[in-house]
């Protein structure tokens, strides 16, 4: 089914433009998983790594903005991976703006889901206002 539904998207993007850059930034509090993410989509780490890293609470932070660049046959993908730490919260409204020009971009909102439920409910409600104020204009 799952595949169907794959095949179908397919199809209807046969039918229109598609920009041959896609922009994909990583959002979310620090800890929520958007560097191993990146680089799963990199090829750069092991996901099985990932999981064992995850079980033993290795959380490496980003400092600032990480861009990576991923040349694939069909297109390729300008991902960025926003720091979520306190510190940079003041900076992510700016970046976040900054990136949403030009060409459109897909934001992929992560959380800690082993946090407390009303901590995750919060980290989601913050992305989801910043992204929404920053596209919106």
């Amino acid at each position: 089914r799952i595949l169907a539904l794959l095949q179908k998207y397919m199809k209807s993007c046969e039918d229109f433009p598609v920009h041959t850059v896609t922009k994909v930034v990583l959002c979310g509090n620090t800890g929520a998983g958007k560097t191993t993410l990146a680089q799963i989509i990199l090829n750069t780490l092991d996901p099985m790594r990932a999981v064992h890293a995850i079980k033993d609470h290795v959380k490496p932070l980003t400092a600032g903005i990480l861009s990576y660049y991923v040349r694939r046959s069909d297109g390729s993908i300008k991902l960025f991976d926003l720091a979520g730490h306190l510190e940079y919260y003041s900076s992510h409204s700016s970046c976040l703006e900054a990136l949403s020009r030009s060409t459109p971009s897909t934001f992929l909102t992560l959380a800690d889901i082993s946090a407390k439920p009303d901590d995750v409910k919060t980290q989601l409600n913050y992305w989801s206002a910043m992204i929404g104020n920053v596209c919106s204009k």
